[in-house]
């Protein structure tokens, strides 16, 4: 979910514009003031600019509040792979309060539109789906197994 960028966006904006105004004052009668100081704020640069993921972070109030800071265009669903679980990944994406639109930007067109994919090659229609959908399955069960050794 970005970092906690979101999180703390309102803070890091106003720091930032106050040390902007400052460089701005302290630059007075320099011809090249206007090149030192952003010209919009920091906001504005994070929605114009920076796509996050809500990788492994499975949460409807992180959602929230990142889809409030940046856009639900700004956000592209991903699951922290091996790290995150598949199956808990896509249950919160099949639970996530939105819209039908909004999850559908969530799921897929985000990262159509940001990649420049076709949308005509959705996997839903491909016919391999069933053996990725197999493939998934055994990688999370084994890594599932690998952790629990691991943790004890």
């Amino acid at each position: 979910m970005g970092e906690l960028i979101p999180f703390g966006l309102n803070r890091i904006n106003a720091a930032l514009t106050m040390g902007n105004w400052l460089l701005g004052s302290q630059s007075k009668g320099n011809e090249f003031a206007e090149l030192r100081c952003m010209q919009k704020s920091v906001s504005y640069y994070m929605r114009a600019n920076v796509f996050i993921t809500t990788s492994g972070a499975f949460d409807q109030a992180a959602l929230n509040c990142a889809i409030a800071e940046l856009g639900i265009d700004n956000i592209l669903f991903s699951v922290d792979d091996p790290f995150g679980d598949n199956f808990e990944g896509v249950d919160f994406l099949n639970k996530a309060q939105l819209s039908d639109e909004d999850k559908e930007k969530l799921a897929h067109k985000n990262a159509e539109r940001i990649l420049k994919l076709s949308s005509g090659t959705n996997s839903r229609r491909n016919p391999s789906r069933s053996l990725f959908s197999f493939k998934a399955k055994v990688k999370a069960r084994i890594a599932r197994t690998l952790m629990s050794f691991l943790v004890r």
